[in-house]
């Protein structure tokens, strides 16, 4: 079933290194979306994404995220969902 939802980041909170089981489609409707791929969390290999980016995340595929200031993402993916955080 597809479904879409919003997810807020506070600023300055970061999500360490996870994957969800299907992929995602991401808009960046406020804010600044951090996003980087792999296992290790390293904040300053994090790609910036501003406001209107619209963003692919495949499933399984580990990545972090986070924001330096308050972001909203509103996302579509195809359920079930689940998130698998690497450690």
């Amino acid at each position: 079933m597809t479904f879409t939802y919003a997810f807020f980041i506070p600023a300055g909170t970061w999500d360490q290194p996870h994957s969800h089981m299907t992929d995602a489609h991401l808009v960046v409707a406020r804010g600044e979306l951090r996003l980087g791929y792999g296992d290790r969390f390293d904040r300053d290999s994090a790609t910036s994404y501003p406001v209107g980016s619209f963003l692919y995340v495949p499933g399984h595929a580990v990545h972090f995220d986070g924001a330096e200031e308050d972001t909203v993402l509103l996302g579509t993916a195809v359920g079930p969902w689940s998130t698998d955080y690497v450690d």
